[in-house]
């Protein structure tokens, strides 16, 4: 028995993959976070198998009686989103920790991604990002959530929902007003929208678009470059000053106020001359 976690279409449906097909077909039951949405997939292709719901509000109770009900019967189960991979800003992580923990086999079907699709369609250049799915919601806690981005990542990749995108455009805007976005809406269907530029010249672009509340949205997010500020510089020790004078034969005193030329303390001059006659002393020079 094995549970199949099945990458579907991000939306169009023809980019779903045989073997996705041939194991929605092949399993006991589908495990949907929407069976209303994966009906569509299933009737397009003509498969039978029967639903059932895993969402975000029963998903652990949901993990429980698939893993019974596949210890019970020994039979396949696959697991879907809505679109993309279960468990990446979805729900699913639950289901396939139940089914390891009970010892049952846990397989993935990969498809096609949101995320790697809007990076290839930024042309950057880069070698590594990040992925942070949604960010938080209030402004507060959405304002310092993309700061610490900007110091740890130069790209990163998000999530909105066509309800806040506008507003997280904003708060971009305001906390790094230099960075570079590239905006998807509905991705690989029909009516595909995607924009390039400055946090504020998307928002505008958003504004002025129709039907800009409809589909969800993923944004690449480039920040400028971090400036590298040059380590600063360790102050020379008054001892130093005072012992490179001794060495070119000036006397001690004279050797004090050339360290205080040097921006040595008064204070600091004094306890390093005591500290090298103490040595000299001792060591009998």
């Amino acid at each position: 028995m094995t549970l199949y976690i099945v990458g579907t279409p991000i939306g169009n449906l023809s980019d779903v993959s045989q073997r996705a097909l041939d194991t929605l077909r092949s399993v006991s039951i589908i495990a949907a976070e929407d069976t209303r949405v994966t009906s569509k997939l299933l009737a397009r292709y003509n498969i039978h198998t029967k639903l059932t719901s895993c969402h975000g509000h029963n998903e652990r109770g949901k993990a429980r009686w698939l893993v019974s009900r596949m210890m019970e019967t020994g039979g396949d189960v696959a697991l879907v989103s809505d679109a993309g991979m279960p468990a990446v800003s979805d729900p699913g992580g639950a289901v396939a920790a139940a089914a390891r923990e009970a010892g049952i086999r846990v397989e993935c079907v990969p498809g096609p991604s949101a995320v790697t699709t809007v990076l290839a369609l930024t042309g950057w250049d880069f070698t590594e990002f990040a992925f942070y799915g949604f960010l938080p919601r209030e402004k507060g806690d959405l304002r310092s959530k993309l700061s610490e981005m900007s110091k740890g990542a130069r790209v990163a990749v998000v999530f909105e929902s066509p309800r806040r995108v506008e507003s997280l455009l904003a708060v971009i805007t305001e906390v790094c007003q230099d960075a570079r976005v590239f905006i998807a809406n509905d991705l690989t269907k029909t009516h595909e929208w995607t924009y390039e530029g400055t946090a504020a010249d998307t928002l505008a672009a958003l504004s002025a678009r129709e039907n800009a509340q409809k589909g969800e949205y993923c944004l690449a997010i480039q920040f400028p470059a971090a400036a590298v500020e040059p380590e600063a510089a360790e102050p020379i020790r008054a001892e130093t000053w005072i012992l490179d004078a001794l060495q070119r034969g000036v006397a001690m005193p004279e050797a004090v106020e050339f360290a205080r030329s040097r921006g040595v303390s008064r204070n600091e001059a004094y306890r390093a001359s005591v500290a090298i006659r103490q040595y000299l002393s001792k060591n009998n020079y």
